[in-house]
């Protein structure tokens, strides 16, 4: 796996906790859901929050988490 993206979603089915950034439009996403070079230009705030308080990040960001 050299994709961060393929690193994150094989632990995400195990793991209490998910990454999460805000991008430049202020959308709330998946770490991993874009190319790292993407990830690492548009990347304005990183989170990591419990799975169970973060239902519906990703999609196009309809969470606000302030």
């Amino acid at each position: 796996m050299n994709d961060v993206g393929e690193a994150m979603k094989a632990e995400s089915e195990s793991c209490e906790y998910i990454a999460i950034y805000e991008d430049k439009d202020g959308d709330w996403m998946l770490v991993g859901d874009v190319p790292w070079l993407m990830f690492i230009e548009t990347c304005k705030r990183l989170r990591i929050k419990r799975r169970s308080c973060s239902n519906g990040v990703g999609l196009n960001g309809v969470n606000n988490y302030s």
